[in-house]
């Protein structure tokens, strides 16, 4: 009867310093600039949002759900906190000014449709995902 082996690999888990900051940062900005360009072109997850009131559009002098004002049609709509080395973890919010309006647009109101633009797209999440995954495998293989 032959001998059921395993293989196993010795390494010091002391050796692991988890340092992923950068492709935090690196993820992050993947994760925003998919965000913006859904915004840009009126479109997340593959559906076209929702068009605006006649109303609104009247008053804003434009068709756009997620843009109040002609200022914030070319400005970023993203802000970030990036991660460093001594603490990991980054974070992105709509800009400070816009967060209520960013809620109120995503998940609706009495009065607004629900738009939902705060996600990403499956080929930009695993691409984030990837680049935080290949720094920690190298990680653990050098350990």
């Amino acid at each position: 009867m032959p001998v059921k082996m395993k293989m196993v690999k010795d390494f010091n888990l002391k050796k692991i310093k988890l340092d992923v900051h950068r492709e935090l940062n690196d993820a992050i900005v993947i994760i925003a600039k998919n965000i913006e360009h859904g915004i840009k072109v009126k479109k997340q997850f593959g559906q076209p949002f929702t068009p605006n009131a006649e109303s609104t559009e009247l008053r804003k002098g434009f068709n756009h759900r997620l843009k109040e004002f002609g200022d914030m049609m070319d400005s970023r709509s993203m802000q970030f906190t990036f991660a460093t080395k001594a603490k990991q973890v980054s974070t992105l919010l709509p800009v400070a000014n816009r967060i209520d309006a960013a809620f109120y647009n995503h998940f609706g109101t009495s009065n607004i449709p629900e738009t939902l633009f705060w996600g990403i797209s499956k080929q930009a999440e695993l691409l984030a995902v990837r680049k935080v995954e290949e720094k920690i495998n190298r990680l653990v293989d050098n350990a």
